[in-house]
């Protein structure tokens, strides 16, 4: 099966952008996650500056996802959840991001809330 892309770039907050290669259904058009871009798909260098930007971003915050490489894989920590009583330490899980056949990585697909940014630079406040 033939996979189709898009090519865009793609934030969250507005600021930074990132050039991704939005993955489409079978019409051409970008799938959608509740309204949003479902499944940005970031090349190897495109990846690095996403995964740094979240490390730079997470601060010291116990749920923000953290990233580092383990050869090509990309490997995404997370807090898991569970209640932190006392001084017990937070328990993280750990979701590994491999690249496709094509070498793009699916990071935050289907969980964040990808904005399209239009060519001038602005992004609408929902994606319809």
């Amino acid at each position: 099966m033939t996979r189709i892309y898009h090519p865009m770039r793609v934030t969250i907050e507005g600021e930074p952008s990132f050039r991704a290669d939005a993955l489409c259904d079978v019409s051409g058009k970008p799938l959608r996650w509740n309204g949003w871009i479902a499944c940005p798909m970031f090349d190897r260098a495109e990846v690095k500056k996403v995964a740094n930007w979240s490390n730079m971003i997470a601060g010291d915050l116990i749920e923000a996802p953290r990233f580092h490489w383990e050869d090509d894989i990309l490997v995404e920590t997370v807090w898991n959840g569970e209640p932190i009583v006392g001084d017990k330490d937070p328990v993280y899980d750990e979701e590994r991001h491999l690249p496709d056949i094509t070498g793009r990585y699916a990071i935050g697909a289907w969980s964040w809330v990808w904005f399209e940014v239009e060519e001038d630079g602005e992004y609408p406040l929902r994606n319809a």
